[in-house]
C-alpha cells in the first residue's frame, strides 16, 4: 500500500504488483539456493542402513554355506 502512494497514478495498480512480485521472487530464489546448498552439504546416504544391509548380506552368505554343508 505504501508503494502505491509513491508511484505515479497511472502506474499504481500494476507496477506495485510487479515490484512486490519481483522482490518476493528474489527472496524465494535466494532461500531456495541456500536450502539446496545445505541439502547438498549433508550426506544423505543412509549409512546405518547400508551397514545393516551389508551385515545381513554377509550373514545370509554364511547361512547359505552352512546349509550347503549340512545337506552334504
Amino acid at each position: 500500500m505504501l508503494l502505491n502512494e509513491g508511484l505515479p497514478p497511472e502506474t499504481r495498480p500494476w507496477l506495485s504488483a510487479v515490484v512486490v512480485g519481483a522482490v518476493v521472487t528474489l527472496i524465494g530464489v535466494v532461500m531456495l539456493k541456500a536450502g539446496l546448498k545445505k541439502v547438498r552439504a549433508q550426506g544423505l546416504m543412509p549409512s546405518r542402513t547400508m551397514n545393516s544391509l551389508r551385515d545381513d548380506q554377509t550373514l545370509a552368505k554364511q547361512h547359505k554355506q552352512h546349509v550347503k554343508e549340512e545337506v552334504k
